[in-house]
């Protein structure tokens, strides 16, 4: 059994129109967006059963701990393997509101309590999430970051890491108080396709153009270039894959359990994430809707500081 809070949605219908039915439906309402950092093992779940809860990717694997399920559920990966398959499987069947890519439409069919969303390609260089500037997302008009966001789920929500098309999501639901658990960052970055650390790390750059210039300031132009060589192919997928099978090389401990994510991460995810976040906290700010990071420890500082007791105890 679900511990949720009633919905008012109606969800039958045309499937078009679901979406549409969602706009404003919990205005007024605050909810808890729970991500799946280490300090969940610190967090009492249980005490939310009485809140509006939004939980994503493979959160099941705390299921065995707790009795707690979330109120709403995000998968929105391009392709997903069977292990991810059973995880959107068993949010169905919880009860849990299920926000889906559109891709995977055909797999699990038009239910009652799934939505399928378009994930759409985010804006071009050079505004984009993952490389505008602090000072830029600090001083656009917010008019202009609406090309990285979108407050109309119903044509699709923006990608740039999972927490972000939640943000989208719940403020067209109307939520506008939303507190974030679990959101630690903290991610490790890996960099063995640097051969020569006196080279250009090609990981930090997103123009070709930019990389060579480095390259040729810093006076290592070819062992630059082996790095980048060996950089593009571990992004292909055969060598991605080997290389994400030995996870004995790196232990994560970015999430709640370390058998959580075997993936390698060559870029600084925790930054790009934390733009993200900068982006999404001041469009939200304007639409009205105020973000807190009740996350104990962690490393995302972009939000106001809140206690996570003070606010559940003071509810």
């Amino acid at each position: 059994m679900v511990g949720l809070k009633t919905f008012r949605t109606n969800m039958s219908g045309n499937s078009e129109r679901k979406l549409e039915k969602l706009h404003n439906e919990y205005s007024g309402e605050r909810i808890f967006i729970i991500g799946n950092g280490p300090s969940l093992t610190k967090t009492q779940l249980s005490r939310l059963d009485s809140e509006y809860t939004f939980a994503l990717n493979k959160i099941n694997a705390m299921y065995d701990a707790v009795s707690w399920r979330p109120s709403f559920y995000l998968f929105m990966k391009s392709t997903i393997n069977d292990e991810e398959r059973e995880y959107i499987k068993e949010n169905i069947n919880n009860g849990s509101v299920c926000f889906l890519n559109e891709d995977y439409r055909s797999t699990f069919a038009n239910q009652e309590n799934t939505y399928y969303i378009t994930r759409k390609k985010l804006a071009a260089d050079p505004l984009t999430v993952a490389n505008i500037s602090v000072s830029d997302i600090d001083n656009l008009d917010v008019s202009e970051l609406l090309d990285v966001w979108e407050s109309d789920i119903t044509t699709g929500v923006y990608k740039q890491h999972s927490m972000y098309p939640i943000l989208q999501i719940v403020s067209y639901l109307g939520f506008d108080e939303v507190y974030l658990l679990g959101c630690d960052l903290g991610f490790d970055v890996q960099k063995p396709y640097l051969l020569f650390e006196s080279g250009v790390d090609p990981a930090k750059f997103i123009k070709k153009k930019e990389f060579f210039k480095s390259s040729l300031r810093n006076h290592t132009p070819v062992r630059s270039i082996l790095n980048a060589v060996l950089f593009k192919l571990m992004l292909t997928r055969p060598v991605g894959y080997l290389l994400e099978q030995v996870t004995s090389l790196y232990e994560d401990d970015s999430h709640f359990t370390e058998s959580y994510d075997n993936k390698i991460r060559f870029k600084d995810v925790n930054t790009e994430i934390s733009n993200a976040h900068r982006v999404a906290k001041r469009v939200l700010n304007a639409e009205g809707v105020t973000v807190y990071n009740a996350t104990p420890g962690g490393e995302l500082e972009v939000y106001p500081r809140v206690d996570f007791d003070t606010i559940v105890n003071g509810s």
